[in-house]
């Protein structure tokens, strides 16, 4: 009866990973604003400009790598639905938002201004015979500017989860949901930017 059920268990990973293999496309849900971002810098407008969506592995907008399986053997190109630095905007300007900030896409005059640019947002899947590793390598230039400073920042994230069974879309799309919380977080929080655009 063991045999049975773990025969059955066994078809049932198999069936899975079977239904996800080859080319996708992985929605992943928006950032939710966090309030009290950005300490210190008053309530007003803020240009967020740049975060173009070139970063990744392959030619089309959101390709950031390949899921895998043992000995490197692909199953399947991923892209994320939106692409990761379409990702990275929404989630600072939902940050903004939350902390009371009005954001426009273009330099608006006298207005402070986020710049990004998404400098890697790469998908791994390196396996083993009991698991893969879904990683995800993220790294975001940003530059906060005012008409009296300036201040340019280096971030990056390194987002991995572990899974036993076939590494499924909606885990990849997980993992990338935390690495554009990661560094949404880190944009958000930095004193050093939020004074670059305005704070005391």
């Amino acid at each position: 009866m063991n045999l049975v059920s773990n025969a059955m268990i066994g078809l049932v990973f198999i069936v899975a990973a079977c239904a996800q293999m080859g080319d996708a496309t992985v929605t992943v849900p928006p950032h939710a604003g966090v309030p009290g971002g950005f300490p210190g810098l008053p309530p007003g407008p803020v240009a967020l400009t740049g975060f173009e969506d070139s970063a990744g592995t392959g030619v089309l907008p959101g390709q950031i790598g390949e899921r895998t399986t043992i000995g490197d053997v692909p199953m399947g190109t991923i892209t994320l639905q939106p692409p990761p630095g379409s990702l990275l905007r929404a989630a600072i300007a939902a940050d903004l938002a939350a902390a009371g900030h009005t954001v426009s896409a273009g330099a608006a005059a006298g207005a402070p201004m986020l710049e990004g640019h998404l400098r890697r947002f790469v998908l791994a899947t390196p396996a083993t015979a009991l698991y893969w590793d879904v990683t995800i390598d993220a790294a975001l230039a940003i530059r906060a500017q005012s008409a009296a400073r300036t201040q340019a920042r280096d971030l990056a994230a390194l987002c991995r989860e572990r899974t036993y069974a076939f590494p499924a879309n909606e885990l990849i799309a997980r993992v990338a949901a935390h690495c554009v919380d990661d560094l949404a977080r880190q944009v958000r929080d930095d004193p050093e930017i939020a004074h670059a655009l305005g704070a005391p």
